[in-house]
């Protein structure tokens, strides 16, 4: 009886075991299910997130490239501009080139127009001597002294010597001075902020200047340095109203010896014995007519040129034919016909230069 209900109540406690687990499974089951849709739904929701994303990564690509190629643009931009910054430069220094060119070409061309005029008029001047030579003048001839020549070219020659030394050492002096000014003039400019090509202080840098000399020295000594300062120009005040009029008493003295002379030199043949040998052959020398023979000398050059230039037109194969009115024969013309012309032009620029 014991083992029957042993049996019986083992087999109730297995039908209870099976039931509890059918239902532990089914509700298992139902659990999945429902884990199942929530990752579905997950699944979906994070494919939404990537696809989000990856319209986002695209934007920020898209962006990316145009920054940089912004980027690129800017540096380019950057490349011209210190391009167009260093060729400025260049053409700022060649600018400068060019006007220190200019300058020195402007001075050279003072310089030629200063000495074609002392040529001119030495030209003139000797023309006139040897033409008063030439003509065989008896009063001139008479009254000219060879020795007194010979010791008058001494003297000159002489006075030329010194003349050339101390042109010489004022050349030296001069060299000295703009060396020292230049290199105080550098100093004061690098203490100053001024650039080399400025030459004017301005009141700001004037007063700096003075505030800070004012700084350094005690107002004694300012005192001091400011009357020695007006000392010194009223002294160069007094030398230059002396030397004013010594050179007014140079001018009295010289006007009277001149007259000495006149008075002293006794008359031979109606001719008063100069005191330079060498004014005998300026008799009658006029050099304001410089302008007026040079102007008719260039007429007749040019008005020959024309008539060669003709006649060189004229001519075949660079023979010359000749010119029956001038009588001229082609040994006259040395020149080729193109060297010719170029004189021509060379000769109406020196007249339209001399008419301006």
């Amino acid at each position: 009886y014991s083992q029957s209900k042993k049996s019986k109540t083992e087999t109730f406690s297995g039908s209870l075991d099976y039931d509890k687990n059918i239902a532990t499974s089914v509700k298992m089951l139902n659990d999945l299910r429902e884990e199942n849709k929530s990752l579905t739904v997950e699944v979906g929701r994070l494919k939404q997130k990537l696809n989000d994303r990856d319209g986002d990564i695209r934007v920020l690509r898209q962006k990316l490239v145009s920054l940089r190629e912004a980027d690129s643009l800017i540096k380019d931009n950057t490349t011209d501009r210190e391009d167009l910054i260093t060729q400025l430069e260049i053409l700022n220094d060649k600018v400068k080139n060019l006007k220190s060119d200019l300058r020195n070409v402007i001075d050279e061309k003072e310089e030629l127009i200063s000495e074609r005029d002392a040529y001119k008029y030495k030209i003139h001047r000797l023309n006139h001597e040897l033409k008063v030579l030439m003509s065989g003048d008896k009063e001139c001839i008479e009254g000219l002294d060879v020795d007194a020549l010979v010791m008058e070219n001494k003297q000159l020659s002489d006075h030329l010597g010194h003349l050339e030394t101390e042109k010489e050492l004022m050349n030296q002096a001069i060299l000295k001075y703009k060396s020292m000014l230049e290199t105080k003039k550098k100093k004061c400019n690098i203490k100053l902020n001024i650039a080399e090509n400025e030459t004017i202080l301005t009141q700001e840098q004037v007063r700096y200047l003075f505030d800070n000399n004012n700084k350094t020295l005690e107002p004694a000594k300012l005192t001091e340095v400011k009357n020695f300062v007006f000392a010194i120009i009223e002294a160069m005040n007094d030398r230059t109203l002396a030397l004013a009029h010594q050179r007014k008493a140079n001018k009295i003295l010289a006007s009277r010896i001149t007259d000495l002379e006149q008075r002293l030199n006794p008359n031979t043949n109606s001719i008063k014995k100069q005191a330079h040998p060498s004014q005998i052959f300026l008799k009658s020398y006029d050099p304001t007519k410089i302008d007026s023979d040079f102007d008719d000398k260039l007429n007749e050059e040019l008005k020959q040129l024309n008539k060669t230039t003709l006649n060189g037109t004229a001519t075949s194969n660079g023979i010359i034919k000749g010119n029956v009115s001038n009588g001229m024969n082609s040994d006259d013309l040395k020149l080729p016909p193109h060297l010719e012309v170029m004189l021509k032009k060379a000769l109406d620029d020196i007249k339209s230069d001399k008419n301006k």
